[in-house]
């Protein structure tokens, strides 16, 4: 009887209400005026989850949905977010191929924590702009189209 008093008191105090779930998600927009072929690779391999997407201008490719709970997004601090988009697209690097004319690659390295190139990247969350609600806009602009390797006409 004592046992069974035991067992219904776990039972009972492990049946309370959950955690709150935030979530995130990233999304990469073509505003250029080429279409752009995006590559993910995790580990020198290319990702078989995002393997290659290609978007047209003014089209949008989401990322996977990021789950958190223990608090709200925005009460982590940006150098607990930075990795985050390069977690949604489970990716550690990124080619951009404009068109087959011209190459961006984006890549973050862990140990360190680094990113090349250092100014504007896709796998990092500082980059990106609020879309609204819990989503978060990378924009592939003409200027990244600009500044994109030559390489002419095959990328591969």
């Amino acid at each position: 009887m004592k046992y069974l008093i035991y067992f219904l008191v776990v039972i009972l105090s492990s049946c309370g209400p959950e955690a709150e779930m935030f979530q995130r998600q990233y999304v990469i927009e073509n505003n250029s005026s080429v279409p752009i072929e995006l590559q993910f690779y995790r580990d020198g391999e290319l990702n078989l989850g995002f393997a290659t997407s290609q978007l047209q201008n003014g089209e949008r490719l989401e990322g996977l949905i990021l789950d958190r709970s223990g608090g709200a997004w925005s009460e982590l601090t940006s150098e607990e977010l930075v990795d985050r988009p390069s977690a949604s697209f489970e990716s550690d690097s990124v080619r951009v191929l404009f068109n087959n004319q011209k190459l961006m690659i984006y890549q973050i390295s862990f140990v360190p924590l680094m990113f090349t190139p250092s100014d504007r990247n896709l796998l990092k969350d500082n980059d990106y702009s609020v879309l609204g609600g819990d989503k978060f806009l990378f924009e592939i602009s003409e200027s990244d189209f600009d500044n994109a390797a030559d390489c002419s006409g095959d990328c591969n």
